[in-house]
């Protein structure tokens, strides 16, 4: 009997597994900490008299230091009597959370949930009875609370806020904020920090600023206002510079999902329904329940596999030891020979 060697299931093999990553793929803007500031005027009246708030951002913060007056302000409304809800870069690794009511009560929450020059995800949401923050779509920290904002005249602000007049200048990058006037439930916040928000499926969304204009590190300067896709109200921008690395639109925070695959010769990939068979990327949407995208890339690439199986003699030694063979019965129909 001879024996002969046959490359197993090569035409539908995928070679190697994959690795998951995350992909910078859109813009943000990059805040020097001296003047940058995007003022949404008279924004409070898209949530005054709610129940319920939700604020979320990506944020990567830079000052090592903060401390007063070199606090840094993320995003959101404050006011210092009335009308408080928004994050704050508080100490290197924490943040403030506050909500004060319209009669003039705060709730304070100072979890440790950032690390310096990393990019996290941040929401707060209130329900009416609870004032929550979330980090990377998990609870960090909550406290009862109540009331409501009444004020309808004060201004969201993104990269700065003021306390007793005086500016708290973000030194840092932020992206995807956004405003709600409903609170985000922990199945929508654990979608936001991968896929972003569906803005054709987002009941409640007030304020959402992509980031997403301009050149990343480019000549900016002629952009003056970022653009609310939720179509409320634009941002004023102010003090940016908008040409280099910082003071400008930048590269943003992850929000696309990277496969990494290989495919052998011959052989096809199975994405979403779709047969691949060449090397290449590609990308596909999927919408869920929790008004977001989830924004897949495809990383496909050829695996080159050395077929040669040279013979020394009676032995047959393959060239790639990572492929599985088979020997054959050359007599039997080249039916499988049990090892």
């Amino acid at each position: 009997m001879k024996s002969f060697l046959r490359r197993a299931g090569m035409a539908g093999l995928i070679c190697l597994g994959s690795m998951a990553a995350q992909a910078q793929t859109n813009n943000a803007l990059g805040f020097d900490g001296l003047n940058d500031e995007v003022l949404v005027p008279g924004a409070s009246a898209l949530i005054a008299n709610v129940t319920e708030i939700s604020l979320t951002a990506w944020v990567y913060p830079t000052n090592p230091a903060p401390s007063f007056p070199n606090f840094d302000g993320i995003a959101g409304f404050r006011n210092n009597l009335d009308a408080d809800f928004y994050l704050l870069h508080y100490t290197p690794t924490a943040v403030e959370a506050r909500f004060t009511n319209s009669a003039g009560v705060q709730f304070n929450l100072t979890p440790q949930v950032l690390t310096l020059n990393t990019w996290v995800h941040l929401a707060m949401t209130y329900d009416g009875s609870w004032l929550r923050v979330y980090k990377n779509g998990l609870i960090a920290d909550s406290i009862a609370a109540n009331g409501t904002i009444a004020n309808n005249l004060e201004d969201f602000r993104i990269g700065n806020l003021l306390y007793q007049g005086t500016n708290n200048y973000l030194a840092g990058r932020v992206d995807e904020v956004s405003l709600w006037s409903r609170a985000l439930t922990a199945g929508e916040l654990s979608c936001l920090p991968v896929n972003g928000i569906d803005t054709a499926n987002a009941p409640g969304l007030q304020l959402y600023y992509k980031f997403n204009q301009g050149t990343a590190a480019g000549v900016n300067t002629g952009i003056t206002q970022l653009t609310d896709e939720a179509g409320n109200i634009d941002g004023i921008l102010s003090g940016f510079q908008l040409t280099g690395g910082n003071s400008n639109f930048i590269n943003g925070a992850a929000l696309v999902s990277q496969s990494f695959q290989f495919i052998c010769p011959d052989g096809s990939f199975n994405f979403n329904g779709d047969i691949i068979t060449s090397p290449g990327i590609y990308t596909d949407t999927l919408t869920n329940s929790f008004g977001c995208d989830s924004v897949v890339q495809l990383n496909l690439s050829l695996l080159n596999v050395d077929k040669s199986v040279p013979q020394n003699g009676k032995t047959l030694t393959p060239n790639a030891n990572e492929l599985f063979y088979q020997s054959l019965d050359y007599h039997n129909g080249f039916t499988p020979v049990q090892e």
